[in-house]
């Protein structure tokens, strides 16, 4: 017998309690005359005839000398699934009471779910997760879904019904020269959370890191990408969440435009934040990590490698030093030759355009004075040509510059 039988066998058991009760107490206003004259009346009225032989298939109402069929009406523990029979005490009150409260907690007891039998993954699930892990062609998939469907008709025939693709299109931004999809900062902060299964108090505001670079997709074209990922700094070995990707055949053409989406975000969760566990918290970005042709291009600002006003932290003109750069400099363009335009950046009021924004040791350092230091003392750049005034000479193992 399924769970379902026995709930519905069950509720009818707990009905015909309460009917019968009803009937034990009219039995006690009614006398036998009275029964006698009543099924006289009722067989008028369907119009059953008085010889009739319906007549001796009529049985008087129960009295108080005759056992009442509540005791006759035996109840095993077969029809209750997980339930214990309840006990009547003898009144009518009690039995009522019992029963209704029978129904409504076989109403509430609703069925186990089909994903999980006897505490393992369904063979559904399991197939699913094969196929992702293992990165499954859909046409293979597919194949194998039809030769198990004879033997177990539960997965679906179809790879994409099994993984639970998406139907509805992505709605792309067009930002010249290509286009832009925008993840969302909650989605990748409540997935990190949930995935990392992270069960200690969260502070507010929530320090969040963004990185910003391209990704050159292959040699033969300009084709890349430009992700804009999120990192949760106070989790241990968390992995880093997409907020938004860009692609096209080079760099935006304007990075505000770029921007726009995560810096509307941004605010947003600033002011407002996002509910989780019955609290809201704040979003604070807390820094921007991008390389230096990166970096150029966030805060509209020229190069690391512009021969002038291209200094990062100072007001210097080509090699003379200058005064040091401030947040507060920085957004009242004190520095004007420095800036190209203004930065969508500066909308979040708490970010400090200096500080908050590193410098790029790769760029500028390995890239740069390592760069230089070596094309000095090997006399040569890296397009194989004499560097002036610098002259390596051999004598024997021991190498000298001459200046």
């Amino acid at each position: 017998m399924t769970d379902r039988s026995k709930r519905r066998r069950s509720q009818e058991n707990a009905l015909y309690l309460n009917f019968m009760c009803e009937r034990d107490n009219y039995s006690d206003e009614w006398s036998e005359s009275d029964v006698g004259s009543s099924f006289s009346d009722i067989d008028v009225e369907v119009g059953i005839a008085p010889d009739s032989p319906a007549e001796t298939q009529i049985q008087p109402l129960p009295t108080l000398d005759e056992p009442s069929p509540v005791a006759v009406l035996q109840l095993t523990s077969e029809d209750y699934s997980d339930q214990e029979v309840p006990e009547s005490s003898g009144s009518g009150t009690d039995i009522e009471d019992s029963a209704s409260t029978t129904i409504e907690e076989f109403d509430v007891d609703e069925p186990a779910p089909k994903e999980v039998l006897a505490g393992e993954l369904s063979l559904k699930t399991q197939l699913a997760t094969w196929k992702i892990e293992n990165n499954i062609e859909f046409s293979k998939c597919d194949q194998l879904l039809k030769i198990l469907h004879p033997y177990h008709p539960d997965p679906p025939l179809s790879t994409r019904t099994l993984v639970r693709t998406p139907t509805k299109a992505v709605s792309l931004k067009n930002i010249s020269p290509g286009k832009y999809y925008h993840f969302g900062i909650v989605k990748g902060i409540l997935d990190t959370l949930l995935s990392m299964n992270f069960q200690e108090l969260l502070i507010d505001p929530l320090p969040l890191y963004v990185g910003i670079d391209g990704v050159h997709l292959t040699n033969s074209s300009g084709s890349q990408f430009w992700p804009i990922v999120g990192h949760l700094p106070f989790i241990k070995e968390s992995p880093p969440f997409p907020i938004g990707v860009f692609h096209a055949n080079s760099k935006p053409t304007n990075s505000n435009a770029f921007l726009l989406d995560l810096i509307e975000e941004a605010e947003s969760l600033h002011e407002r934040g996002f509910f989780f566990r019955e609290k809201y918290f704040s979003v604070m970005i807390k820094s921007f990590i991008c390389d230096a042709p990166a970096r150029a291009m966030m805060l509209c600002i020229k190069g690391h490698s512009s021969e002038r006003y291209g200094c990062a932290r100072c007001t210097g003109f080509g090699r003379n030093l200058g005064q040091l750069s401030t947040n507060d400099s920085f957004r009242e363009k004190q520095y004007v030759l420095h800036h190209h335009c203004r930065s969508i950046l500066e909308n979040l009021h708490y970010l400090d355009m200096v500080r908050d924004v590193p410098l790029d040791p790769m760029h500028l350092l390995d890239l740069g004075v390592m760069k230089k230091t070596l094309a000095f003392t090997f006399g040569t750049d890296r397009k194989k040509t004499n560097v002036p005034h610098v002259t390596l000479h051999h004598s024997g193992s021991n190498r000298f510059l001459h200046y």
